[in-house]
């Protein structure tokens, strides 16, 4: 009987022995196709991060270009007001020159309708 026992149990660890062996086999497999898809995922992210960083740099030359054409506009804009200001001096001018003849032709003609003869 005791020679029984002893079998069962060397059976027993041979088992064991076979079970640990799978296990460690598929803990090896599991780890593997895990650090694959972490392998893979990785690979997305990077590239995703890649991308980002790639358009975060295309949006800060574009905010300065912006920047640029703002400030551009905003001179022209400037350059404009001052045109029309200086049109509306000149205009303004030519009027009271206008004005002036007129009003001194007048004058003129007055007195020299208005002298007496002789």
């Amino acid at each position: 009987m005791a020679s029984k026992l002893e079998e069962l149990i060397n059976t027993v660890q041979r088992e064991v022995t076979r079970l640990v062996t799978l296990h460690q086999d598929l803990r090896g497999e599991v780890d593997a196709a895990n650090l694959i898809e972490i392998r893979e995922r990785q690979a997305v992210l990077d590239s995703t991060i890649a991308e980002l960083k790639k358009r975060a740099e295309e949006a800060e030359r574009r905010g300065e270009r912006l920047a640029i054409l703002e400030s551009q506009f905003s001179e022209l804009k400037k350059q404009f007001e001052e045109k029309d200001r200086r049109s509306w001096q000149f205009w303004l001018g030519v009027g009271v020159v206008v004005i002036t003849f007129v009003a001194n032709l007048t004058i003129n003609l007055l007195m020299f309708f208005a002298r007496k003869p002789g």
